[in-house]
């Protein structure tokens, strides 16, 4: 069975234990982040309007809540599912609904709690990834849209809304 450009269902759905770290997957996923942070956000800043920012905003926390969601109906699917691991109750799994909320609203308080969070967190997890599936895997996938997304999101705070962080910031984190 053919899956869209991934070649067959099973190189998605079947565990392949194919990553490790610094390898060309993991070094093309931090090339489109910091080619994203360096072009986007000053892009972003500059040509988009305040609600098309909120908007865009929305848009990418969007995207990483999907790939949470994915991936319990996907171990459900799988019978793999365990609510211990799956269900989106870890801090890295909560931040995308969370963080929708903070840039849809523009919650500048919650942001500095959550940016601390976020870099000492789900930044550190793009350098040093705990991930064992490689692409096309949709673990490997989802790790990268969520960890990738959500630090993308915290700078977005700070560069396309100008949101500057307080020591009050650090102390409540």
């Amino acid at each position: 069975m053919s899956f869209l450009l991934f070649g067959d269902l099973d190189s998605f759905l079947i565990d392949n234990e194919g990553f490790s770290l610094y390898n060309t997957e993991h070094l093309f996923v931090w090339g489109i982040f910091l080619l994203s942070c360096f072009i986007g956000l000053p892009y972003i800043r500059k040509k988009l309007t305040e609600d098309q920012q909120v908007s865009l905003a929305a848009w990418i926390c969007g995207i990483a809540i999907f790939f949470q969601l994915l991936k319990v109906i996907l171990r459900l699917y799988l019978g793999n599912f365990d609510p211990r691991e799956d269900l989106p109750l870890q801090l890295c799994n909560m931040l995308p609904f969370t963080m929708f909320y903070v840039m849809k609203t523009k919650n500048r308080m919650l942001f500095g709690v959550l940016f601390f969070w976020i870099m000492a967190g789900t930044f550190q997890s793009l350098i040093t990834p705990t991930l064992k599936d490689s692409f096309p895997h949709y673990e490997s996938m989802r790790y990268w849209v969520v960890h990738g997304g959500l630090s993308y999101i915290a700078l977005y705070g700070i560069f396309v809304y100008r949101w500057h962080l307080t020591i009050k910031d650090a102390i409540l984190s």
